[in-house]
C-alpha cells in the first residue's frame, strides 16, 4: 500500500493555496513542489502537510501538521511580509496583520495573536507585549 499523497489531496491543496493567493492579492506558490532553496508546501508520505523552507540546500524551517495548520502558516507568512512592507510601526503592524487574518479566518487572526505574545514572552521584553 503506497504512502504517497493522492494527486486528488494535492490539486486540493493547491486549489486552497490559489484561493489564499488571490484573497490577499499575491501570486501562488505551487503545492507539492520541492525545492532545496525556497518556500515548500507539500503533503509528505503518511499525509502530513509540511511548511518548509530551505536555504542553499540547507532545512530553516519545516513546520508539520493538518491542512488548516499549514494554511494557516502561508497566510500568516504572506500577511507578515505585506505588513512589514505597509505599515512602519510594530504595534500597528500586529494591528494590520489582525485584520487581514480576520477577513479569512478570525480563528487565524486569534491565533496570530496568541503565537505573536508568546514569542514576545519568550525572546522580548514586557514593553514589546503590553504596547500592542
Amino acid at each position: 500500500m503506497s504512502t504517497e499523497p493522492s494527486a486528488d489531496k494535492v490539486q486540493n491543496l493547491q486549489i486552497k493555496i490559489d484561493r489564499l493567493s488571490e484573497f490577499f492579492g499575491v501570486r501562488s506558490m505551487p503545492a507539492g513542489f520541492r525545492s532545496n532553496d525556497d518556500l515548500n508546501i507539500y503533503i509528505a508520505e503518511g499525509g502530513s502537510y509540511h511548511f518548509a523552507f530551505y536555504e542553499r540546500g540547507k532545512l530553516v524551517f519545516d513546520r508539520s501538521g493538518s491542512i488548516d495548520d499549514l494554511l494557516y502558516w502561508y497566510s500568516e507568512s504572506v500577511v507578515t511580509r505585506q505588513a512589514a512592507k505597509r505599515v512602519g510601526d510594530r504595534a500597528e503592524r500586529f494591528e494590520y496583520e489582525f485584520q487581514v487574518l480576520r477577513q479569512f479566518n478570525i480563528d487565524w487572526a486569534k491565533r496570530n495573536v496568541r503565537e505573536t505574545a508568546a514569542m514576545f514572552r519568550e525572546y522580548g521584553t514586557s514593553e514589546d507585549i503590553s504596547s500592542t
